[in-house]
């Protein structure tokens, strides 16, 4: 079985190394330059998205900081949320000028509630773009 040799480092950071004698980190922590604080196994490694970070006190975690983990998933889904803004800021000025007054207010609320997106209950859905509510597309649009 193989392992994973990780060393935290004096920022907060954890590096990695695939095997004891590449060990050879330059700065003094715990164990000191050229050893390793704590291993694990390469499916642990995996498991943990091939990261680990340093808590409050010192101690190697596995995986990603919870806030870190919250701000990925909000940027998944702004970012959909940005790709749907930005068909409807790009429709042709012509297209507009053969809108009723009704298709132009359906265009208004839905841009007006994509823009709503993050202030809905359960923002940000764990990331899960399936999950996001998403207002419904007029049907006049493409």
């Amino acid at each position: 079985m193989s392992k994973i040799y990780l060393k935290a480092m004096p920022d907060g950071s954890v590096r990695a190394f695939g095997d004891m004698e590449s060990v050879n980190a330059p700065l003094e922590v715990n164990g000191g330059a050229g050893k390793y604080d704590t291993t694990v196994t390469v499916e642990q490694w995996e498991q943990a998205g091939n990261h680990a970070y340093t808590d409050g006190d010192g101690n190697i975690v596995l995986g990603w900081p919870e806030e870190e983990i919250r701000a990925r998933q909000e940027e998944a889904v702004r970012l959909e949320r940005n790709k749907r803004l930005r068909k409807i800021d790009k429709l042709n000025p012509l297209f507009w000028e053969d809108l009723t007054e009704e298709q132009m207010q359906a265009l208004r609320e839905y841009r007006r509630a994509l823009l709503d997106v993050p202030q809905q209950e359960g923002f940000p859905w764990g990331g899960d773009l399936n999950a996001v509510p998403w207002p419904e597309k007029p049907s006049f649009l493409f």
